[in-house]
């Protein structure tokens, strides 16, 4: 004989609204003034080919995505004071910078002594 499973039924009093819930919905984090922030938008295909790369590559190319938009400009110079949170030497910097590079999300003009210029390749030259 089958176990009478109505008495482990709990009772369904609906979905809960808004009006049933007594703390306010939170609001989104925002930066505090003065703070770094990511702005956007960025282009889908671009973040997944990114996403889909090893290592610190993500980072960096969320680094250089900040950078874009702080000087409104797809060609930005990479110094060591954006990436330094990342403790990272800069051979592991640039070894990312070339896995970005290969991805086709990224172009960089190199020169000796100098910190690397970094353009953004077009989100649609980017779509997986």
């Amino acid at each position: 004989m089958l176990p009478d499973l109505d008495k482990f039924r709990v009772p369904f009093t609906g979905i809960p609204s808004h009006s049933d819930v007594t703390d306010p919905p939170p609001s989104i984090p925002r930066h505090a003034t003065g703070e770094k922030f990511l702005r956007g938008p960025i282009p889908w295909g671009w973040l997944m080919r990114a996403m889909n790369l090893l290592g610190i590559e993500l980072s960096l190319a969320l680094i250089i995505w900040r950078l874009v938009y702080v000087y409104n400009s797809p060609i930005v110079q990479l110094v060591p004071s954006e990436y330094e949170f990342l403790r990272k030497d800069r051979k592991t910097i640039y070894r990312a910078l070339r896995e970005l590079e290969r991805a086709e999300l990224i172009k960089v003009a190199r020169k000796r002594g100098r910190s690397p210029i970094v353009t953004l390749v077009s989100p649609t030259k980017a779509v997986l």
